[in-house]
C-alpha cells in the first residue's frame, strides 16, 4: 500500500488514533486527471498504522472513487493532516505521500481458484489463464499464494504458498484440472483470510523476508457454494470484524447464476473489494485483472 511517512518528531503515540480519523476526513481536493464532477465522492481507507519508527510515524492507506478506482498521483496537497488540533504545513515538508508503486515494500495475494465440475471447459481455461495474468503483471517482490477449491476433506488445497517466483507458481497452474464434485467457497475465502492473518515472511525461494504492506484475495470463481462448513453470514462477519482489512476481489463466469452472482459481489462488498463478471467472449478478462493490480499498486 501506499506510504504516507509522518516526520514531526513531537506526534504522540496517543495521537495516532486522531491521526487516522483526520486523515479521512482531509481529502481536501480531487488529484489531478480526476474530474470533481458534482456528486462525485472520494474515499480513504486507512489499513495500518507502523509507530515501531517513532517519531517517524508512517500509515498506510487506499484511496477510492464511487467506481472503487484508486485516486492517482496525490500528494501533499491533497491530504491534509492535523493531530490534536494541530494542522501541519506541507510546504514544512512534515510529512510526505508516495504510492507502493514505486516502494521496495511487498504485497501479497491469495488467488482462490474454482476446480469444481460445473466451471465449463472454456471457462476453466480462462480462469487459469486469467491466474497467470496476475502474476505475471506483479512486481518481483510480490508475493502470491494459490489455494484450489477441490474434493479434499477440508474442501480445498494449499497449492503454493506465499510465493515470488512466477515460473514455480505457472508449474502448480499447470497441474490443475476442473474435476471436484462440489465447490466449497465460503470454506476456501475463509481459508485465504487465515492465510492473509497470518502470512509472514518469503515463499519457498525467497532468501530474505520481505515487510509486506497489505494483502489482498483474489476469486476466479463461479460463485457457487456447496455446503460449507462455514456459513455465508459466519464468513461475511469474520470479514468484517478484520482488524487489518483484506480486500476480496472476484471474478465471476458466464455460466454463473444469479444467486452464484450475488455470493461473490457480496464478498466484495463487505470487505472494500471489487466485483467483475466475466462475459461470455472473455474479452475483459485481461484488463480485469491488470484492473486489480493497479488498484493494488496505488495504495499510499
Amino acid at each position: 500500500m501506499n506510504r504516507l511517512s509522518l516526520i514531526p518528531a513531537r506526534i504522540a503515540r496517543a495521537g495516532l488514533l486522531a491521526l487516522a480519523a483526520l486523515l479521512v476526513l482531509n481529502l481536501v481536493s480531487p488529484p489531478a486527471g480526476v474530474a470533481a464532477a458534482a456528486g462525485q465522492g472520494y474515499g480513504l481507507k486507512i489499513f495500518r498504522v507502523e509507530s515501531a519508527l517513532y517519531p517517524f510515524v508512517h500509515v498506510y492507506l487506499r484511496t477510492f472513487d464511487q467506481d472503487m478506482q484508486p485516486l492517482v498521483n496525490l500528494n501533499v496537497l491533497n491530504i491534509g493532516v492535523m493531530v490534536e488540533g494541530r494542522a501541519y504545513d506541507p510546504r514544512k515538508k512534515q510529512y510526505m505521500i508516495q504510492p507502493i508503486l514505486n516502494r521496495e515494500e511487498a504485497t501479497r495475494s491469495v488467488l482462490v481458484l474454482d476446480t469444481g465440475k460445473g466451471m465449463q471447459n472454456a471457462d476453466f481455461e480462462a480462469m487459469v489463464r486469467a491466474a497467470a495474468r496476475f502474476i505475471d503483471a506483479k512486481r518481483p517482490q510480490d508475493q502470491v499464494a494459490l489455494l484450489a477449491l477441490d474434493n479434499s476433506p477440508e474442501g480445498y488445497s494449499l497449492l503454493s504458498n506465499f510465493e515470488r517466483e512466477p515460473a514455480t507458481l505457472g508449474r502448480r497452474l499447470a497441474d490443475l484440472q476442473p474435476r471436484a464434485d462440489m465447490s466449497r467457497l465460503y470454506d476456501g475465502v475463509a481459508a485465504a483470510m487465515q492465510m492473509a492473518a497470518g502470512a509472514v515472511g518469503g515463499g519457498s525461494s525467497s532468501s530474505d523476508v520481505d515487510y509486506t504492506v497489505s494483502t489482498s484475495i483474489v476469486v476466479l470463481a463461479n460463485g457457487r457454494d456447496d455446503d460449507s462448513a462455514i456459513s455465508r453470514s459466519d464468513l461475511m462477519t469474520r470479514i468484517s470484524n478484520l482488524k487489518i482489512p483484506v480486500p476480496i476481489y472476484t471474478l465471476s463466469f458466464a455460466g454463473s447464476e444469479d444467486r452464484d452472482q450475488r455470493n461473490l459481489q457480496a464478498l466484495a462488498k463487505n470487505s472494500f473489494g471489487k466485483h467483475y463478471r466475466i462475459s461470455a467472449g472473455y474479452d475483459t478478462i485481461t484488463r480485469n485483472i491488470e484492473e486489480i493490480q493497479t488498484i493494488m499498486q496505488n495504495d499510499y
